[in-house]
């Protein structure tokens, strides 16, 4: 057993502490932001502020914001100054010691009371910056956040929210989602025939009910990310921001989706327009399984090949990661996480995968009041281990710790186990966005803004409410040149014309910093600014292209109108 001390690397100490594993900096990180991103839009930006720079040193933000090869973002010895950082040893190399900022983070989240965020806490900020985000809630799913971060202008945090109401866990736990749900049929090139043999044919599948969460609003994602780089970070070289997704639960599995289809956004938009890395940093945090088999194996050549730099985290013993259950379906093209397959479960799973111990002390009667125990050892392994070593499947606690990081005030246990039935959660109070008379979905957008001017914070927050149906268009059918076909993404229509209108349209918010009705929903009418050129397929596999075929089919309608 490999022991290291958990102390600066600048003392000595022959003490036999705490067992952490392979830990790198950048996924305890992205755990925080997971956990962020669980609060509301009132408490999200202050809680951000009153985190990063204040508990996580600037140093280490500064680190990761400098890695210019985004290769090296799990390597803490190469992208840090750990002067006067704590750390750890394991395996010879050096790892940030997070155990401290773990602890003081939770402080800090273990009631959040304040009102309002123009009324501060007592946190000292330092500086001058400003961070910024775009929220998306719809009816459907509530809640996504792109981030940036002034003192961060070469990156972009793509968070979303994890399991928060029995509607939220409904999206992987109904019977619907025991089977993937085909997008594409995988057909292997000549070239790579003697690649993953068996999967020739395999159906590229996704968890439905998941997949809907990220097509409802996969567009509006990419168009806030371009937004906010350009009138926040002011980026305007190719390449020059890094993307960084996470989420925990829910979050983890959309955030895997959108690493999926990272490679074909990418691929559609100029890069004049588009000024983001060409591969994605993804850390997964207690994710459900999403991918079929096939689809699964492509994501993890993804990872080999440096397009996806991912980590899949599990607590052993969290339940949420063993859903879909595969062995339910009896069939060969069930659900799979990254890199599982045989073909890769000794190879690949060992460098994107750690599995870690549960050192949440419950508390049945108040989840939300169990304890951390920061003495214990996380033990993470890039193995799965067995049950002998604790990985006893069905302790919801488990789903409720990563990384010394709390969630049991965050996620509901009671909204969980509400999921697997049906009745109870019809009656559940929502926290989504609230649905028109017609049973519309509706759609939040909210740009909130903390501008630190010599350590003295400011806080506006400005929203917009529309509905989704008018970014829809369900007629088109798209199939690439093998005539394989793609799902239409609910927001098809969201481009960077109509985006920065609804931009416009946005007012001040004063006293509901988190509305679920809205007070006034603007009236989108994109058929008459959208370009038909601009308009973008988003595949799931690497097949992004633009969809020209509305545009031809409005010039054969002119034709014919003509000859009449």
């Amino acid at each position: 057993m490999n022991y290291f001390s958990s102390k600066s690397s600048s003392k000595s100490s022959t003490k036999l502490e705490k067992n952490f594993g392979p830990i790198p900096f950048i996924t305890f990180y992205s755990t925080v932001l997971a956990r962020l991103s669980y609060l509301t839009s009132d408490h999200f930006i202050q809680t951000y502020n009153d985190t990063m720079g204040p508990i996580i040193p600037l140093q280490l933000m500064e680190g990761i914001n400098d890695c210019e090869d985004n290769d090296s973002i799990f390597n803490d010895e190469s992208i840090y100054n750990l002067s006067n950082i704590p750390t750890f040893t394991y395996n010879n190399k050096k790892y940030v010691d997070f155990t401290k900022y773990a602890e003081k983070f939770n402080n800090l989240t273990m009631d959040i009371s304040f009102p309002n965020p123009s009324k501060n806490t007592n946190i000292q900020y330092v500086g001058n910056y400003k961070c910024s985000y775009i929220s998306i809630a719809t009816s459907n799913y509530s809640g996504i956040y792109i981030l940036v971060d002034t003192r961060m202008p070469n990156c972009i945090f793509v968070l979303f929210r994890g399991t928060y109401s029995a509607k939220s866990a409904g999206s992987y736990s109904k019977p619907n989602s025991l089977v993937p749900h085909e997008v594409a049929k995988y057909i292997p090139l000549e070239q790579k025939r003697q690649m993953l043999q068996q999967d020739a044919g395999r159906m590229y599948g996704v968890l439905k009910g998941i997949d809907k969460i990220l097509d409802d609003s996969i567009h509006t994602i990419i168009e806030s990310m371009i937004y906010l780089s350009k009138n926040v970070l002011n980026q305007n070289n190719p390449n020059s921001i890094k993307v960084l997704t996470t989420g925990h639960s829910l979050g983890g599995a959309l955030t895997t989706l959108f690493a999926q289809k990272w490679s074909s956004i990418e691929k559609l938009y100029n890069k004049q327009d588009f000024n983001f890395s060409n591969n994605i940093i993804c850390i997964s945090i207690a994710s459900p399984r999403v991918l079929s088999k096939a689809l699964s194996n492509n994501f993890c050549k993804k990872t080999r090949d440096g397009k996806i730099l991912f980590r899949r985290i599990t607590t052993r013993g969290d339940p949420v990661p063993a859903l879909p259950n595969t062995d339910l379906t009896g069939l060969s093209d069930g659900y799979m996480h990254p890199c599982s397959d045989r073909l890769y479960k000794n190879s690949q799973r060992q460098v994107i995968s750690l599995d870690c111990s549960n050192v949440l002390s419950p508390n049945l009667t108040n989840p939300g009041k169990s304890k951390v125990n920061y003495n214990s050892s996380l033990n993470c392994r890039t193995t799965k281990t067995s049950i002998l070593s604790g990985n006893v499947t069905g302790n919801v606690f488990s789903h409720l710790e990563y990384l010394y990081v709390k969630f049991a005030n965050a996620v509901s246990i009671t909204e969980l186990f509400k999921s697997a039935a049906p009745s109870m959660s019809s009656t559940s109070k929502t926290t989504e966005i609230k649905r028109n008379k017609q049973g519309e979905t509706q759609v939040r957008l909210i740009l909130g803004d903390a501008i630190i001017t010599n350590g003295v914070p400011d806080f506006n927050f400005e929203d917009v409410f529309y509905t989704l149906n008018n970014l829809r268009n369900k007629k088109i059918v798209v199939t690439d040149p093998k005539n394989n076909k793609y799902s239409i993404s609910s927001d098809i229509k969201m481009t960077e014309k109509v985006f920065n209108n609804l931009m416009l349209q946005m007012k001040p918010m004063r006293e509901d910093l988190n509305p679920t009705i809205p007070d006034y929903v603007y009236n989108i009418i994109p058929d008459d600014m959208v370009n038909y050129n601009d308009i973008h397929t988003v595949s799931i596999t690497n097949g992004g292209f633009k969809r020209k075929t509305r545009k031809n089919k409005s010039k054969r309608n002119k034709k014919k109108k003509t000859r009449k």
